[in-house]
This record gives structure tokens, sequence and C-alpha cells, in this order.
């Protein structure tokens, strides 16, 4: 049986209904052929992302993540960021130590009821940081 709809709205879950669901992004199911497949975080194993924009002190979980960057949910708006502007991220994947990058806002957008969407692409991650996200997403897409 081939992947729905329903596989992405719920993947985030390990299992529901004792159905087995992708960690894929939606994203990644619209357009299958992105060079930089997005995942989405197992539920209890969230990669943490802070913004260290101005008056963005929140440590936010990631909605989908790429080797190319992150999208995440804001409650609220980013006040004083907007977009391509640059800003530091400090990036924390399950199990693993944090690290600082910079990124720059690509796209933003307003849900309904999840707040504001952000598109942060990741600027020059060194090569340990790219290779522990590779293997991130790459153990997600095996799964």
């Amino acid at each position: 049986m081939g992947a729905t709809l329903a596989h992405f709205v719920t993947s985030g879950q390990e299992q529901l209904t004792g159905h087995q669901y992708s960690t894929r992004s939606f994203a990644a199911f619209l357009n299958p052929t992105r060079a930089d497949t997005r995942v989405t975080p197992r539920h209890g194993a969230p990669v943490e992302i802070q913004v260290m924009g101005r008056g963005t002190p929140d440590v936010l979980d990631a909605r989908n993540v790429s080797q190319t960057g992150v999208g995440i949910y804001v409650a609220h708006d980013f006040a004083g960021c907007d977009l391509d502007e640059t800003v530091e991220l400090v990036i924390t994947l399950p199990y693993e130590r944090p690290f600082l990058n910079q990124g720059t806002i690509k796209h933003q957008t307003e849900g309904a009821r999840e707040g504001h969407h952000f598109g942060v692409h990741f600027s020059d991650l060194p090569a340990d940081h790219l290779e522990n996200i590779q293997n991130y997403v790459q153990s997600l897409t095996r799964a």
C-alpha cells in the first residue's frame, strides 16, 4: 500500500492504531525528488533549535530537518527577524551535543492553529556538523 496524506499528518508517531507511519515530512511527500530530503523528528526525540535573533530566546522543536535547513513553528511572530536575515542557531540533535551555526530565514507563513512557520537555511555548516545532520536524516529515512 502506498503512502497517504495520513502517513504524513501523523508522521511524528511511531505507531497509531497498529499502523506504521513514515517520519518523512509532508514537504518530502509532495516533492520526493528534492536533493535535500526533509524528515520529521520522532515523537519523544525532538530536534531542538534556539534562534538567537533579536527578541527570540525560545528553544523550539523543529518541525522538519534536512541537511540544508530546518522548519520550525513558533506560537508568536519573531519580532525583529525578517526574511533573508541571518540568525544564530543553537542546534541540538537527539542524543548529541548542541552546536552553534548561522542560518538565513528563507520563508515564513502563518498557520491557522500552529502559529508561524519559519524555514531557516543553514549557512556554511562545518563538515562534522553536516555529517551529524546527514546521519540523522538517513536514520529516519531508513526507518
